[in-house]
Protein backbone atom coordinates (compact mmCIF):
# COMPACT_ATOMS: atom_id res chain seq x y z
CA UNK A 1 0.00 0.00 0.00
CA UNK A 2 1.32 3.45 -0.87
CA UNK A 3 0.35 6.76 0.67
CA UNK A 4 0.72 9.99 -1.22
CA UNK A 5 2.64 12.58 0.79
CA UNK A 6 4.11 15.87 -0.45
CA UNK A 7 4.24 14.64 -4.06
CA UNK A 8 6.56 11.83 -3.01
CA UNK A 9 5.47 8.22 -2.77
CA UNK A 10 6.63 6.58 0.38
CA UNK A 11 5.95 2.97 1.29
CA UNK A 12 4.31 2.61 4.67
CA UNK A 13 5.16 -0.23 7.01
CA UNK A 14 2.52 -2.79 7.84
CA UNK A 15 2.40 -1.55 11.40
CA UNK A 16 1.36 1.87 10.19
CA UNK A 17 4.41 3.65 11.65
CA UNK A 18 5.85 6.91 10.29
CA UNK A 19 7.64 6.96 6.89
CA UNK A 20 11.19 5.60 6.66
CA UNK A 21 14.02 8.04 7.25
CA UNK A 22 17.23 8.19 5.22
CA UNK A 23 20.50 8.89 7.03
CA UNK A 24 22.91 11.21 5.23
CA UNK A 25 26.72 11.16 5.32
CA UNK A 26 26.94 13.96 7.86
CA UNK A 27 24.61 12.03 10.22
CA UNK A 28 21.67 14.37 9.61
CA UNK A 29 18.30 12.78 8.95
CA UNK A 30 15.98 13.65 6.06
CA UNK A 31 12.30 13.06 6.56
CA UNK A 32 10.60 12.62 3.22
CA UNK A 33 7.34 13.73 4.82
CA UNK A 34 8.57 17.33 4.78
CA UNK A 35 11.25 17.55 2.03
CA UNK A 36 10.80 17.96 -1.68
CA UNK A 37 13.00 17.00 -4.64
CA UNK A 38 14.05 20.65 -5.03
CA UNK A 39 15.12 20.77 -1.38
CA UNK A 40 17.09 17.53 -1.82
CA UNK A 41 18.93 19.04 -4.76
CA UNK A 42 19.64 22.20 -2.78
CA UNK A 43 21.09 20.21 0.13
CA UNK A 44 23.29 18.30 -2.25
CA UNK A 45 24.72 21.58 -3.51
CA UNK A 46 25.41 22.61 0.08
CA UNK A 47 27.29 19.39 0.62
CA UNK A 48 29.36 20.02 -2.48
CA UNK A 49 30.17 23.51 -1.22
CA UNK A 50 31.14 22.07 2.16
CA UNK A 51 33.44 19.56 0.49
CA UNK A 52 35.12 22.30 -1.56
CA UNK A 53 35.71 24.36 1.59
CA UNK A 54 37.17 21.39 3.46
CA UNK A 55 39.54 20.70 0.57
CA UNK A 56 40.56 24.34 0.60
CA UNK A 57 41.32 24.18 4.34
CA UNK A 58 43.34 21.01 3.87
CA UNK A 59 45.35 22.60 1.05
CA UNK A 60 46.18 25.63 3.20
CA UNK A 61 47.34 23.43 6.08
CA UNK A 62 49.52 21.41 3.68
CA UNK A 63 51.18 24.68 2.69
CA UNK A 64 51.77 25.40 6.37
CA UNK A 65 53.54 22.05 6.72
CA UNK A 66 55.87 23.01 3.87
CA UNK A 67 56.71 26.23 5.74
CA UNK A 68 57.31 24.28 8.96
CA UNK A 69 59.76 21.98 7.16
CA UNK A 70 61.60 24.99 5.73
CA UNK A 71 61.66 26.61 9.18
CA UNK A 72 63.09 23.46 10.76
CA UNK A 73 65.90 23.35 8.19
CA UNK A 74 66.77 26.99 8.87
CA UNK A 75 66.70 26.42 12.64
CA UNK A 76 69.13 23.53 12.22
CA UNK A 77 71.46 25.74 10.20
CA UNK A 78 71.26 28.50 12.82
CA UNK A 79 71.93 26.03 15.64
CA UNK A 80 74.97 24.69 13.80
CA UNK A 81 76.25 28.23 13.24
CA UNK A 82 75.96 29.21 16.90
CA UNK A 83 77.37 25.92 18.13
CA UNK A 84 80.55 26.81 16.25
CA UNK A 85 80.51 30.31 17.74
CA UNK A 86 80.07 28.91 21.25
CA UNK A 87 82.89 26.39 20.98
CA UNK A 88 85.71 28.82 21.88
CA UNK A 89 83.68 29.85 24.94
CA UNK A 90 83.17 26.24 25.97
CA UNK A 91 86.92 25.67 25.60
CA UNK A 92 87.64 28.70 27.77
CA UNK A 93 85.15 27.49 30.37
CA UNK A 94 86.73 24.01 30.42
CA UNK A 95 90.11 25.48 31.38
CA UNK A 96 88.55 27.12 34.44
CA UNK A 97 86.44 24.09 35.34
CA UNK A 98 89.51 21.86 35.58
CA UNK A 99 90.75 24.08 38.40
CA UNK A 100 87.59 23.60 40.50
CA UNK A 101 87.61 20.31 42.44
CA UNK A 102 84.56 18.07 41.90
CA UNK A 103 82.87 20.64 39.66
CA UNK A 104 81.08 18.17 37.36
CA UNK A 105 80.41 15.81 40.24
CA UNK A 106 78.47 18.59 41.98
CA UNK A 107 76.70 19.58 38.76
CA UNK A 108 75.50 16.03 38.10
CA UNK A 109 74.61 15.10 41.67
CA UNK A 110 72.61 18.25 42.27
CA UNK A 111 70.53 17.99 39.14
CA UNK A 112 66.95 17.20 40.29
CA UNK A 113 66.62 14.20 37.97
CA UNK A 114 70.19 12.88 37.76
CA UNK A 115 71.09 13.24 41.43
CA UNK A 116 68.61 10.62 42.68
CA UNK A 117 69.98 7.96 40.29
CA UNK A 118 73.63 8.35 41.33
CA UNK A 119 74.38 5.91 44.19
CA UNK A 120 77.17 6.56 46.67
CA UNK A 121 79.72 4.35 44.93
CA UNK A 122 79.20 6.25 41.66
CA UNK A 123 79.51 9.57 43.47
CA UNK A 124 82.89 8.42 44.74
CA UNK A 125 83.85 7.62 41.17
CA UNK A 126 82.63 11.00 39.90
CA UNK A 127 85.06 12.78 42.23
CA UNK A 128 87.72 11.74 39.67
CA UNK A 129 85.73 13.29 36.78
CA UNK A 130 87.73 16.30 35.59
CA UNK A 131 85.76 17.43 32.56
CA UNK A 132 82.84 16.79 30.19
CA UNK A 133 82.70 17.70 26.53
CA UNK A 134 79.61 17.64 24.27
CA UNK A 135 79.98 17.80 20.51
CA UNK A 136 77.08 17.94 18.06
CA UNK A 137 77.40 16.70 14.51
CA UNK A 138 77.46 19.39 11.81
CA UNK A 139 73.74 18.82 11.38
CA UNK A 140 72.59 18.92 15.00
CA UNK A 141 69.68 16.59 14.26
CA UNK A 142 72.11 13.87 13.15
CA UNK A 143 73.38 13.25 16.67
CA UNK A 144 76.09 14.07 19.20
CA UNK A 145 78.82 12.66 21.44
CA UNK A 146 79.43 13.08 25.16
CA UNK A 147 82.96 12.66 26.51
CA UNK A 148 83.78 12.10 30.19
CA UNK A 149 87.41 12.77 31.22
CA UNK A 150 88.76 11.07 34.36
CA UNK A 151 91.88 11.34 36.44
CA UNK A 152 93.67 8.16 37.48
CA UNK A 153 91.22 6.39 39.77
CA UNK A 154 90.78 3.09 41.66
CA UNK A 155 87.81 1.94 39.56
CA UNK A 156 88.92 1.66 35.90
CA UNK A 157 91.88 2.26 33.60
CA UNK A 158 90.10 4.51 31.04
CA UNK A 159 91.02 8.19 30.95
CA UNK A 160 88.13 9.02 28.61
CA UNK A 161 84.66 7.46 28.31
CA UNK A 162 82.66 8.39 25.21
CA UNK A 163 78.96 7.90 24.48
CA UNK A 164 77.94 8.59 20.88
CA UNK A 165 74.34 8.78 19.69
CA UNK A 166 73.63 8.90 15.96
CA UNK A 167 70.00 9.67 15.20
CA UNK A 168 70.26 10.05 11.42
CA UNK A 169 72.82 9.11 8.75
CA UNK A 170 75.43 11.83 8.40
CA UNK A 171 75.35 11.54 4.59
CA UNK A 172 71.54 11.21 4.42
CA UNK A 173 69.87 11.93 1.10
CA UNK A 174 66.24 11.62 2.14
CA UNK A 175 64.40 14.59 3.64
CA UNK A 176 63.40 12.60 6.70
CA UNK A 177 66.94 11.31 7.15
CA UNK A 178 65.85 7.74 7.74
CA UNK A 179 67.69 6.17 4.81
CA UNK A 180 71.40 6.13 4.18
CA UNK A 181 72.94 6.85 0.80
CA UNK A 182 73.15 3.15 -0.05
CA UNK A 183 69.35 2.90 0.10
CA UNK A 184 69.24 0.70 3.19
CA UNK A 185 66.95 1.74 6.01
CA UNK A 186 68.88 3.62 8.68
CA UNK A 187 68.37 2.72 12.33
CA UNK A 188 69.37 5.20 15.08
CA UNK A 189 72.18 3.78 17.15
CA UNK A 190 74.13 4.42 20.31
CA UNK A 191 77.65 3.32 21.20
CA UNK A 192 79.75 3.72 24.33
CA UNK A 193 83.33 3.03 25.35
CA UNK A 194 83.89 -0.35 26.97
CA UNK A 195 84.90 0.31 30.58
CA UNK A 196 88.21 -1.35 31.45
CA UNK A 197 87.49 -2.14 35.09
CA UNK A 198 90.27 -2.80 37.55
CA UNK A 199 90.09 -6.25 39.20
CA UNK A 200 87.12 -6.48 41.53
CA UNK A 201 86.23 -2.79 41.15
CA UNK A 202 83.23 -2.97 38.80
CA UNK A 203 80.09 -1.72 40.53
CA UNK A 204 77.81 -2.56 37.60
CA UNK A 205 77.29 -6.22 38.54
CA UNK A 206 75.13 -5.30 41.51
CA UNK A 207 73.20 -2.93 39.25
CA UNK A 208 72.38 -5.48 36.55
CA UNK A 209 68.79 -5.79 37.75
CA UNK A 210 68.30 -2.03 37.60
CA UNK A 211 69.79 -1.93 34.13
CA UNK A 212 67.44 -4.65 32.88
CA UNK A 213 64.47 -2.83 34.34
CA UNK A 214 65.61 0.31 32.59
CA UNK A 215 65.90 -1.52 29.29
CA UNK A 216 62.36 -2.78 29.56
CA UNK A 217 60.65 0.35 30.79
CA UNK A 218 62.99 3.04 29.48
CA UNK A 219 62.58 4.73 32.85
CA UNK A 220 65.25 7.20 33.96
CA UNK A 221 64.36 6.50 37.58
CA UNK A 222 65.32 2.83 37.30
CA UNK A 223 68.83 3.35 35.96
CA UNK A 224 72.03 4.63 37.52
CA UNK A 225 74.38 6.96 35.70
CA UNK A 226 76.90 4.27 34.77
CA UNK A 227 74.28 1.69 33.82
CA UNK A 228 72.86 4.36 31.48
CA UNK A 229 76.30 4.89 29.97
CA UNK A 230 76.70 1.20 29.16
CA UNK A 231 73.10 0.83 27.93
CA UNK A 232 72.69 1.51 24.19
CA UNK A 233 69.23 0.08 23.58
CA UNK A 234 67.22 3.32 23.24
CA UNK A 235 69.19 5.94 21.31
CA UNK A 236 66.06 7.67 20.01
CA UNK A 237 64.52 7.99 23.46
CA UNK A 238 67.48 8.74 25.72
CA UNK A 239 66.26 11.12 28.42
CA UNK A 240 69.57 11.19 30.30
CA UNK A 241 71.53 12.09 27.16
CA UNK A 242 69.10 14.96 26.57
CA UNK A 243 69.69 16.20 30.11
CA UNK A 244 73.43 16.33 29.45
CA UNK A 245 73.15 18.04 26.05
CA UNK A 246 70.25 20.42 26.73
CA UNK A 247 70.62 21.24 30.42
CA UNK A 248 73.96 20.42 32.06
CA UNK A 249 76.27 21.27 29.17
CA UNK A 250 74.98 24.79 28.40
CA UNK A 251 73.98 25.66 32.01
CA UNK A 252 76.56 23.98 34.22
CA UNK A 253 76.80 26.83 36.75
CA UNK A 254 73.05 26.80 37.33
CA UNK A 255 73.21 23.23 38.59
CA UNK A 256 76.53 23.69 40.39
CA UNK A 257 74.97 26.41 42.56
CA UNK A 258 71.85 24.33 43.07
CA UNK A 259 73.49 22.59 46.02
CA UNK A 260 74.05 25.89 47.84
CA UNK A 261 70.52 27.10 47.11
CA UNK A 262 69.16 23.86 48.55
CA UNK A 263 71.26 24.33 51.70
CA UNK A 264 69.98 27.89 52.12
CA UNK A 265 66.39 26.70 51.76
CA UNK A 266 67.06 23.96 54.33
CA UNK A 267 68.44 26.50 56.81
CA UNK A 268 65.42 28.75 56.24
CA UNK A 269 63.02 25.85 56.86
CA UNK A 270 64.91 24.94 60.04
CA UNK A 271 64.69 28.55 61.24
CA UNK A 272 60.93 28.65 60.59
CA UNK A 273 60.41 25.39 62.49
CA UNK A 274 62.34 26.77 65.48
CA UNK A 275 60.25 29.97 65.38
CA UNK A 276 57.01 27.96 65.37
CA UNK A 277 58.21 25.86 68.32
CA UNK A 278 59.09 29.06 70.22
CA UNK A 279 55.58 30.43 69.60
CA UNK A 280 54.07 27.22 70.96
CA UNK A 281 56.27 27.48 74.09
CA UNK A 282 55.15 31.09 74.59
CA UNK A 283 51.51 30.03 74.43
CA UNK A 284 52.11 27.52 77.21
CA UNK A 285 53.64 30.13 79.55
CA UNK A 286 50.24 31.59 80.49
CA UNK A 287 48.15 34.62 79.54
CA UNK A 288 49.84 37.33 77.54
CA UNK A 289 50.17 40.69 79.34
CA UNK A 290 48.29 43.52 77.66
CA UNK A 291 49.66 47.02 78.04
CA UNK A 292 47.07 49.60 79.10
CA UNK A 293 47.46 53.23 80.06
CA UNK A 294 46.18 54.44 83.46
CA UNK A 295 46.22 57.83 85.10
CA UNK A 296 49.09 58.63 87.42
CA UNK A 297 50.13 61.74 89.32
CA UNK A 298 53.07 62.25 86.99
CA UNK A 299 51.09 61.64 83.83
CA UNK A 300 49.86 58.66 81.84
CA UNK A 301 52.18 55.72 82.50
CA UNK A 302 51.77 52.41 80.70
CA UNK A 303 51.29 49.60 83.19
CA UNK A 304 51.08 45.93 82.22
CA UNK A 305 47.76 44.38 83.18
CA UNK A 306 47.25 40.64 82.98
CA UNK A 307 44.07 39.75 81.16
CA UNK A 308 42.72 36.46 82.41
CA UNK A 309 40.89 34.19 79.98
CA UNK A 310 37.10 34.04 80.17
CA UNK A 311 35.72 31.43 82.58
CA UNK A 312 32.60 29.39 82.18
CA UNK A 313 30.91 31.58 84.86
CA UNK A 314 31.67 34.73 82.89
CA UNK A 315 30.24 33.21 79.78
CA UNK A 316 27.09 32.15 81.64
CA UNK A 317 26.67 35.68 83.04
Amino acid sequence: MYKKCSSVKVKMSKSGSSPRKIKRVDDSVINFDSSSEEEDEEMSMEEQEKKRNLLSIEKVEDEMVVLDVAKSKEIIQIQAKYNKLRQPLYDKRSVAIKKVPNFWCNVICHHPELGPIVPEVERDCLTFLTNIDVKFFENVDDGFSIKFFFDKNPFFHNNVLVKKIQLRPIDNVADDGKRASDGKKFKPNSTSTAIDWKPGKSFLKSQQKLSLLGKRKKDVGEMTLFSWFTNNDFPFDDDIAEIFTNELWPNAMKYYYNCFEENDEGEEEEFMEEAEEQEEDDDDDGPIPIIEEVDDDDGRIPIPIIEEPDTDDDVAA
